[in-house]
């Protein structure tokens, strides 16, 4: 519930239109079952060679982005492609923007809800595939929470072929032009 916060003056619109109840999106944590991650953001392609828009912020945009990033790093993003490695189960929380402070606070890192939530119900503990050469605010991060160097891999590009891949969503609602 947003309340009207203390203000001086007359409460702007768009801060004014956002009191009231708003309901947080239930978990949805997908498994997907030998994904490929390729190239320099990790793009998930499934085995029937679709590509997943979860892991690219669920925006179509950067989805197109990745791919074209792909093609001029002189990768085809297609699943027959061999693979550099091979990984049991994971979750990657490598994508656009994921070393940028904000996004990785706001959109990777919440992620880990969802992981609780699978890994209290499996008992099971993925991976966690973090970005190449991470600024050291990441791995703090991730350390505060529990999650120390014998959980964590760094995304170095190419090819990996993961059995099965945990991929929770951030919970939000929309709001106007954001989300909450």
């Amino acid at each position: 519930h947003l309340s009207t916060p203390k203000h001086i003056g007359a409460l702007p619109e768009p801060i004014s239109d956002l009191r009231g109840e708003h309901h947080i999106t239930k978990w949805d944590v997908y498994e997907i079952q030998n994904a490929k991650l390729i190239g320099p953001n990790a793009l998930t392609i499934t085995s029937r060679d679709k590509l997943v828009l979860a892991n690219s912020l669920n925006s179509w945009s950067l989805l197109l982005r990745e791919i074209l990033r792909c093609f001029r790093s002189g990768i085809i993003p297609r699943y027959r492609r061999s693979v550099d490695e091979e990984i049991d189960i994971a979750v990657s929380l490598v994508g656009p923007w994921a070393t940028g402070y904000f996004h990785w606070f706001a959109e990777y890192l919440p992620r880990l809800e969802g992981l609780y939530q699978f890994e209290a119900l499996t008992g099971e503990k993925p991976t966690i595939i973090i970005p190449n050469d991470p600024p050291a605010w990441m791995i703090d991060s991730l350390s505060l929470l529990g999650y120390g160097p014998d959980r964590i891999i760094k995304w170095s590009g190419g090819s990996k072929l993961v059995h099965r891949l945990i991929t929770p969503q951030v919970r939000h609602t929309p709001v106007q032009n954001g989300y909450i």
